[in-house]
C-alpha cells in the first residue's frame, strides 16, 4: 500500500509521473460509478478513492479497497481504468 501512495498520477510528458489519465469519457464515468459504490457500500479504502483530482482530464486515484466483497462489482468487473506510463 505505501509504494501506491507514492505513484504519481498526471499527464504522460509530466516529469516523474507513473500513471496517466483514462483513455475517455466512457471509461472515466464507469470508474466514476464504481467508486461511487465505494461510498454506497460502505467499504475501507486503504489509499486512494478519488475521482476529482483537481486539474482537467480523466485522472483517478489509484485505489486499494480492503477486502470488497468476491461478488461486488468492484471486484467481479476488473476495473482497470488507468494505464500506467512505460
Amino acid at each position: 500500500m505505501e509504494a501506491v501512495k507514492q505513484f504519481k498520477v498526471g499527464p504522460g510528458d509530466e516529469e516523474g509521473v507513473t500513471h496517466g489519465p483514462i483513455q475517455n469519457m466512457m471509461q472515466f464515468n464507469k470508474v466514476k460509478n464504481l467508486f461511487a459504490d465505494i461510498e454506497k457500500e460502505k467499504w475501507t479504502v486503504a489509499t486512494g478513492g478519488r475521482s476529482d483530482l483537481g486539474r482537467p482530464g480523466y485522472f483517478v486515484e489509484p485505489t486499494i479497497i480492503d477486502r470488497p466483497p468476491i461478488d461486488s462489482r468492484i471486484v467481479t468487473e476488473e476495473p482497470f481504468g488507468e494505464y500506467t506510463i512505460p
